[in-house]
């Protein structure tokens, strides 16, 4: 066991973690095939699948095993600041991912924001698709209870679980008094294990009423105090015992259970003994028999991917205590508090003391997803559990991947404003345009922490990289080329001004309707006017074929098959074809190559010259996140593009080799360290006496032993 002097080494453990959880990811990355199932252009299938069967997010998520511990901090009377709900909030996660390997993604809702039942019950509901339960933790029991009832009458109670956790400590209380190594934790964890494996939905608080009145009463025996397990098998039978009793099982889903079993008392048993026995690997799923990946294409073995893991990333714990029992003590409510307590003093320890220093949000509504279009927002999420493992195998970042069933502007600015203070950035992903440029603005300016959009300004860094390098080859300086870009969507827009800052300045847009001038009177809006002020300085007119004659540049940033092999003819001796859209670029590159072109880029892993955005945003997020820097600003993404055209030496650099690999580990260290310099040089961060060899050996070590060191320090 512990030492007694459990918050010595609590604090011990926290400063030398920053916290207690992290993403883990479930798959093992080894090649760009294997990246190619994971994110693009693999991951379109899952997403399509889920889109024409949404319970199969169930089988290619990990939706069925993922629940969320959310707070609105209305529980805490005294001096108190979002920051200090994290450690609570990530000990609950620790000690389910521990018990019984269930994945618990902290939320901290917005204190000033969420003042009532309604607006939480709201919140929760928005943020829902993608999990299967929420737990209402550190919120006034008036209000917990009035959320309850709201959420009895509401359509989502079909749709997942959620449980009162505001008597924990009440719980606890009671338990002392027994004879038994279980405590509140304990307890729900074993309800929140058989209603996912059973998937029960709605008011899982009967459920938890039913077994604390049993051990109450004595009618569950839990006198053993010697076996942790002996005691927690014993609650987990009753509550199962309650729940096929009462008939509260779902079978709708078995067919995506482990195994394909049906729901039953011995099913849950059995899962329980194969997850103490093998661990968090207890539950993937064996290969069908006469499988053979090699003879199957990219979109079957990335549906089987997915749905062996169940999904490809979940929760993994930074600590390594081979007992709950042990982590138990160690998570006690005295200790918590008191680390919650210097946070209160200090809103800023809470980088130091728990996982927000490195907790990150991917978030979508679904409306952009992949170049598939309007999918919905559960269809989207394996881009989002892909995108997430991105982040933490190239730049060691924590992405919690988030789904919001909305589509109206202003409600999303809404929904993620409340949330955001659980997170240290927020990537914004596969979000429409107008309505992304409208979130990402007023998202910037209202939330504390950085806002990025991807698919706009990751987009752009990358197209501005593999642009550099192709200029060195083709011999032309950047002021003198012509380039047409087809597409004025949300990446669309963000190239062209980033293009243009570094130099590009000849440039032409074009959308379904065609170029876009000054003055075109049709299919505009508050964004192409003002690309229309910025480009097309001699308003060339007519379609995308038409202004591509004599260009020395296309970008495609639209959708499959629009540019032609006759287009590419029309265009200047030695053009430069960026076909971008995923997974069908506009056009292929032999089709390309036969028409004439001389350097050809696809944003596809298996061809040459891949222009991801997987190259850039790791290493902008690590530098960002250890800079603390509150934007990611113009010279931030410059530098990033920068960098990533150098990694291709001037003796490397040829038509088929403009850009490092996806899979090159130096791209993440390189970009981090050089964003991280521009922030320090330009001074874009308050953070004191940062250490840039601390913030490139922060990436580097990640690399080497997944350990996180400390990069800044407060003077």
């Amino acid at each position: 066991m512990l030492t007694s002097d459990s918050k010595f080494v609590l604090e011990n453990i926290l400063k030398k973690t920053h916290g207690l959880i992290e993403i883990k990811i479930k798959v093992s990355i080894r090649d760009a095939q294997c990246l190619g199932m994971v994110y693009t252009p693999g991951v379109a299938t899952p997403c399509l699948t889920i889109q024409k069967d949404e319970s199969r997010a169930y089988e290619l998520t990990n939706k069925a095993n993922a629940i969320l511990i959310v707070t609105d901090s209305s529980a805490k009377k005294k001096k108190w600041n979002n920051n200090a709900n994290m450690p609570y909030l990530e000990a609950i996660s620790a000690i389910y991912k521990q018990i019984c390997n269930i994945d618990a993604y902290p939320i901290i809702c917005d204190m000033a924001l969420v003042k009532d039942a309604e607006t939480l019950l709201d919140t929760i509901n928005t943020f829902s698709p993608a999990y299967a339960g929420v737990e209402l933790f550190n919120v006034d029991s008036d209000r917990a209870k009035k959320v309850m009832e709201l959420f009895e009458k509401c359509e989502y109670k079909n749709k997942y679980s959620l449980i009162d956790g505001t008597k924990k400590r009440e719980l606890d209380a009671f338990l002392a008094n027994k004879n038994t190594l279980l405590n509140s934790h304990s307890i729900f964890s074993a309800v929140w294990r058989a209603a996912l494996d059973c998937h029960v939905f709605g008011n899982l608080n009967k459920i938890l009423d039913f077994v604390v009145n049993a051990i109450k009463s004595d009618k569950l025996n839990l006198k053993e105090g010697k076996d942790f397990y002996v005691d927690y098998k014993a609650v987990l039978e009753c509550v199962l015992d309650y729940i096929f009793s009462n008939k509260l099982e779902c079978h709708d889903f078995d067919k995506y259970n482990w195994l394909g079993e049906k729901s039953s008392k011995e099913f849950v048993l059995k899962k329980l003994r194969s997850y103490l026995t093998y661990g968090s690997k207890a539950w993937l799923e064996p290969m069908p028999k006469g499988y053979y990946m090699h003879k199957h294409d990219n979109p079957e073995n990335a549906n089987l991917l997915h749905m062996r893991n169940k999904g490809v990333v979940g929760i993994g714990l930074k600590i390594h205590i081979t007992s709950p029992e042990d982590l138990l003590e160690l998570l006690n409510w005295d200790d918590l508090d008191d680390v919650a307590d210097e946070i209160v003093d200090d809103p800023t320890v809470a980088y130091d003391l728990t996982c927000k220093s490195n907790y990150g949000a991917i978030i979508t509504n679904g409306t952009a997803i992949l170049g598939l279009g309007n999918i919905g927002a559960l269809s989207g999420m394996p881009v989002m559990e892909g995108k997430s493992v991105l982040f933490k195998y190239f730049g060691g970042t924590n992405i919690c991947p988030l789904c919001l069933q909305v589509l109206d502007v202003d409600k999303m600015i809404t929904y993620i404003q409340r949330i955001a203070p659980s997170f240290s950035i927020i990537n914004l992903e596969d979000i429409k345009g107008p309505d992304c440029f409208w979130i990402e603005n007023k998202l910037i300016e209202t939330v504390e922490c950085p806002m990025f959009h991807d698919d706009q300004h990751g987009t752009a860094t990358v197209v501005l990289a593999g642009l550099i390098n192709a200029t060195k080859l083709r011999g032309t300086s950047p002021e003198k080329m012509k380039i047409v870009m087809n597409g004025a969507g949300a990446a669309g827009i963000s190239v062209c001004q980033l293009l243009m800052a570094y130099g590009f300045k000849n440039f032409i847009v074009c959308d379904t309707a065609g170029a876009i001038y000054k003055g075109r009177p049709k299919n505009m809006n508050p964004f192409k006017e003002k690309l229309a002020e910025l480009t097309n300085k001699n308003c060339e007119k007519g379609k995308l074929a038409d202004v591509l004659k004599g260009a020395d540049v296309v970008i495609g940033l639209s959708g499959p098959n629009t540019i032609s092999q006759e287009n590419v003819k029309s265009m200047a001796e030695k053009p430069i074809v960026f076909a971008l859209a995923n997974p069908t670029p506009e056009i292929y590159p032999d089709q390309a190559k036969a028409a004439g072109a001389f350097i050809v880029a696809t944003g596809r892993s298996d061809f040459p010259n891949q222009i991801n955005n997987s190259v850039a945003f790791p290493g902008i997020f690590r530098g960002t996140i250890d800079t603390r820097a509150p934007k990611i600003t113009l010279e931030m993404k410059i530098a990033a593009a920068e960098a990533i055209a150098g990694l291709v030496t001037e003796n490397e650099l040829r038509p088929d080799y403009i850009m490092p690999s996806s899979l090159d580990i130096n791209t993440s260290i390189k970009v981090a360290t050089d964003v991280a310099k521009v922030v320090i040089e330009k001074k874009l961060t308050n953070m004191k006496n940062i250490d840039l060899d601390k913030v490139q050996e922060n990436i580097h070590s990640y690399f080497i032993d997944e350990i996180l060191t400390d990069v800044t320090k407060d003077a």
